[in-house]
């Protein structure tokens, strides 16, 4: 599997983790050192935050999904 390929099942992984509310595997494929631009108000810093955040996105919409229809893996 190259690096490219690598990448993207991550990245997709990840995703997936948001949708089905499975905050280990976002902890899992989020670095160490993520830095969220856009944070909630009271939202922690890092891996963490990230983690809190989703919760929150999941409890307010529960039936979300995220819809990836195309990769850039280069």
């Amino acid at each position: 599997m190259s690096i490219e390929e690598t990448n993207r099942a991550i990245v997709l992984r990840n995703f997936r983790s948001f949708d089905s509310g499975d905050l280990r595997t976002l902890e899992e494929t989020t670095a160490p050192g993520f830095i969220d631009h856009n944070p909630l108000e009271s939202q922690l810093p890092g891996v963490k935050g990230t983690m809190q955040a989703s919760a929150i996105y999941r409890t307010a919409f529960p039936d979300a999904e995220i819809a990836v229809e195309d990769t850039i893996a280069e």
